[in-house]
């Protein structure tokens, strides 16, 4: 009877051990279907209203009910009517981008009417399609129906202006599977003649919330004035990006360290050839961007390097206290690979624990860079601070 019960307990713990085994192979490949989903983005032109790609109206934390900004000219905006106790954040911002590509796919409807399989709309957004994502996408389009935009303002000719309007009119989501939205008639006006192209593929490649609306917020600041293309370097006060991104962490610190992952990410994508921090006064800070040639932000087939250059920048930026350098540190794990940027990172890491000092540090790290890469001028824009 004993062998028994133990034989049996033996078959419920090798079943429990296949059953668990299953359950991570299912795990794996579901991660991998979300990656795979996230990466495949529709090849298509967002058209997008000028002033909400630089005025914050969406939060990055989706944690705020109400925005209020002072705008350089005198105007002051304020971005009302939470949904469920928050304004928009990072999934609304995805649904805003992906309607108004939608929009400009079906030839800029005047009267601002989509329709779309609700599916195929979360598919459009890298998003699955289970029931907590339709949940969300119901919740989102409810925020971006109820949000609603007030703008004070005194004309040249001295009278006060006051400006009202939404995103979307309406919006019907309907149990066979389909979705249908009016977007705001104000802003389709608008947008007809004076909206601006955003390139979808580009915003969706990108991983972070911060660096997507980074990207929205650069394209159109970089393309704004220029008499012909886009700058291609372009200084902006530190303040005044965070307030209209926004960032909403006080201190110049916590400003670049938000924005690092960001630099990090659009550096390997191709989007800049560099971000570097300029100190002006005690606690006065700008940051100048230099545009990178890039076409794409990952290539259709990512391989195991560009998978992972973001991350390994932020890293090399925050272990060498080298917020500056993300060019630099981009095309060494470029040129590197993967395994090599992480031995030499990890032996320079292993001094700084021994009381090496962090300048010593950079230039060790950029000494390393040059005698694996034989020299190679091929490194994105600028070095590590203090090498020569």
């Amino acid at each position: 009877m004993a062998q028994q019960l133990t034989g049996l307990k033996a078959a419920q713990d090798t079943e429990k051990v296949a059953q668990d085994t299953e359950k991570v192979a299912q795990d794996t490949e579901k991660a991998a279907q979300d990656t795979e989903r996230r990466r495949r983005s529709p090849s298509a032109r967002a058209v997008l209203n000028r002033a909400l790609e630089r005025w914050p109206w969406a939060t990055l934390d989706g944690r705020a009910s109400q925005l209020v900004a002072e705008l350089p000219n005198a105007e002051k905006w304020e971005v009302t009517g939470a949904y469920k106790g928050r304004l928009p954040g990072p999934l609304e911002s995805d649904l805003y981008v992906s309607l108004h590509a939608l929009w400009d796919e079906r030839g800029q409807p005047t009267d601002g009417v989509l329709r779309i399989p609700t599916r195929e709309l979360l598919r459009r957004m890298g998003k699955g399609d289970g029931g907590g994502q339709y949940a969300a996408l119901e919740d989102g389009l409810a925020r971006l129906a109820a949000v609603r935009f007030v703008g004070r303002s005194v004309l040249p000719s001295g009278r006060k202006r006051l400006r009202l309007f939404g995103l979307i009119d309406d919006a019907d989501v309907t149990e066979d599977g389909t979705t249908e939205v009016r977007l705001s008639r104000a802003l389709c006006t608008a947008m007809a003649t004076e909206g601006r192209g955003l390139d979808a593929t580009r915003y969706f490649a990108l991983e972070r919330p911060i660096a997507r609306r980074l990207y929205r917020y650069l394209d159109y600041r970089r393309q704004r004035g220029a008499k012909a293309g886009a700058i291609p370097e372009l200084s902006l006060p530190l303040r005044e990006l965070a307030a209209e991104l926004p960032i909403r962490r006080a201190t110049s610190r916590d400003q670049r360290r938000t924005l690092n992952p960001a630099h990090g990410e659009l550096t390997a994508a191709g989007f800049l050839s560099g971000a570097k921090y300029v100190r002006h006064g005690r606690g006065l800070w700008s940051v100048v961007y230099h545009f990178g040639s890039g076409t794409q932000v990952a290539p259709s087939q990512p391989s195991p390097v560009s998978d992972g250059i973001a991350d390994r920048v932020e890293r090399a930026m925050r272990e060498l206290r080298d917020p500056t350098s993300a060019g630099f540190y981009a095309g060494a794990v470029q040129a590197l690979g993967l395994d090599a940027f992480d031995f030499e990172l990890g032996r320079i890491r292993e001094q700084l624990r021994d009381g090496l000092d962090v300048a010593t540090a950079r230039k060790f790290f950029t000494a390393a860079v040059k005698r694996r890469t034989g020299g190679a001028g091929t490194m994105g824009r600028g070095r590590p601070q203090g090498t020569p």
